[in-house]
């Protein structure tokens, strides 16, 4: 037996190109010509739809000069913004110190003298609370607790509809 690792075997690729043309006997089928005049319709459609490209208008140069300058005066509040806001936190903070100081004085200057052995009495009589309202001894009204009973009710009295047929316009038949 042989190596086949040994020999090896050119292998060639012929490419083959096979060519479709169109019997010059037949008529071209309708539906094909059908089909690609639709298509090339749907092709125009689309480019004319697409939108077109916005183009930028460029500014000119008197706006291009405008810009610059709102830009270097809005750097330069900037810069002075920063400094307003650093100033005023240098501030507050001086201003929270001083509080604290008075706050230690204050606290320096109470002075709490306690007496020793000294005892509170209470009072020997018991406060008493505030009088509670009695329960109502009397039966109460059933739509409405807070009547009594024996109150009279007002009945709304109800007006029963009047008829006017001299009112109503006269109908023929």
């Amino acid at each position: 037996m042989e190596d086949v690792s040994n020999n090896p075997v050119e292998v060639k690729k012929e490419e083959i190109e096979i060519e479709i043309t169109p019997k010059q006997d037949e008529k071209p089928d309708v539906v094909n010509l059908l089909v690609e005049k639709l298509t090339m319709m749907e092709n125009k459609l689309n480019e004319a739809t697409k939108p077109k490209p916005k183009v930028k208008r460029k500014p000119t140069e008197k706006q291009l000069e405008n810009l610059a300058k709102a830009r270097e005066k809005r750097n330069a509040n900037m810069v002075k913004r920063k400094e307003i806001k650093k100033d005023i936190k240098i501030q507050e903070k001086k201003l929270v110190n001083e509080k604290l100081k008075e706050a230690d004085v204050m606290d320096k200057n109470v002075v709490i003298k306690q007496e020793k052995n000294v005892k509170f009495e209470e009072p020997s009589t018991p406060v008493s609370p505030e009088e509670q309202p009695k329960p109502v001894s009397e039966p109460t009204h059933p739509g409405n607790p807070n009547i009594p009973a024996s109150a009279p009710l007002d009945i709304p009295q109800v007006k029963k509809p009047s008829f006017n047929f001299a009112a109503r316009p006269y109908r023929r038949r």
